[in-house]
């Protein structure tokens, strides 16, 4: 490992189950450490970058092993270094059907005041764990509020680094059919190891994050920016953005192309109305009264009369017309007469 750290495998000479059968010299003999998580002042990620709150860092490593771990030697060896550091995120939060995705879309983690003796040699009880640790002024392309400025104290990053530090190591012992792990966390990580720690490693930063900005104190305190109020709280816990209102033009055109067609309607039938020397007679039930209706139709009608929805069966449905006759009065004339 690039960071010195060195870690034993008993690569010995064993007998089978039945303790009568030798293995062959140089398999592993079924017990000991296979897998480690172990704590580091880090190599790529190094502890002593003084523009970086490291909270931890740690190298996981160790044999691939199957239930009966006798032929790792025929495997490569896997291992990974990390670290998990203070930064300042930037989020692109859309809401599409009522369901909101925030994107982190840029960081920063420059430092302004030198964190290294901090996290090296300081101990709580000979710096001013009160203090703040500041963040460099925030790049334009993460659009900071004007004058704006973030911080966070020294005694919140030693409490998460020392919770961190304390949880995330531990290893993987094996014996002949059981391996078991000193730590949940262990576990967690071995299982993660699979494929890659890179998704293990973004969710729990993305949980530490939440959980960072949905319990922010209040204005003023260490965890927000400087000359905080309500609205800066608020904003740098999420919670006092606006949501933005995207118009799918596409969808909106044609309820509003039937709305403005009913209005042409309207209009259309009220001019051609005035027009014509049909009234509104309809509203009076006087005028039917006065209409007559064509031999065709009346003869339809005869003795219907008296029968219970005679007259529905046979006119009910017949189109008529509606016409002037030679005195100038009104009557219906059946639509399928010349």
């Amino acid at each position: 490992m690039p960071s010195g750290v060195m870690h034993t495998l008993w690569n010995g000479t064993g007998v089978e189950d039945d303790d009568t059968t030798p293995e062959p010299p140089g398999t592993l003999f079924a017990s000991g450490s296979l897998f480690w998580v172990t704590q580091t002042n880090g190599s790529v990620y190094h502890r002593s970058n003084s523009t970086q709150t490291y909270l931890t860092n740690f190298d996981v490593f160790g044999a691939p092993f199957e239930v009966r771990p006798k032929d790792w030697l025929q495997k490569d060896m896997v291992a990974w270094e990390c670290a998990l550091w203070m930064c300042v995120q930037a989020f692109e939060v859309t809401v599409s059907s009522s369901s909101q995705t925030q994107i982190p879309i840029q960081n920063f983690s420059t430092i302004a005041n030198n964190t290294h003796d901090i996290f090296t040699d300081a101990s709580f009880d000979k710096i001013n764990t009160f203090e703040n640790l500041t963040f460099d002024p925030l790049p334009p392309s993460m659009n900071p509020a004007p004058q704006s400025q973030y911080q966070f104290s020294i005694e919140s990053a030693l409490t998460m680094s020392s919770y961190l530090t304390s949880t995330i190591k531990g290893n993987a012992g094996a014996d002949l059919r059981v391996v078991s792990f000193s730590s949940d966390a262990t576990q967690a990580i071995a299982n993660a190891t699979t494929g890659s720690l890179d998704a293990w490693i973004k969710n729990l930063a993305t949980s530490m994050t939440n959980v960072l900005r949905s319990s922010t104190s209040q204005a003023g305190a260490y965890d927000v920016p400087i000359e905080a109020t309500r609205l800066t709280d608020a904003i740098y816990s999420g919670a006092g953005y606006q949501l933005a209102v995207q118009i799918r033009w596409p969808w909106i055109v044609l309820p509003a192309l039937l709305v403005l067609l009913s209005l042409v309607v309207l209009v259309t039938t009220i001019i051609r109305t005035s027009w014509r020397s049909i009234w509104a007679w309809r509203g009076s039930p006087l005028v039917f009264m006065f209409m007559e209706v064509d031999a065709e139709i009346r003869r339809h009608a005869v003795g219907q009369m008296e029968v219970f929805g005679g007259l529905q069966d046979r006119v009910g449905k017949d189109e008529v017309l509606l016409e002037k006759d030679r005195d100038g009065g009104r009557y219906l004339r059946s639509a399928s007469d010349p």
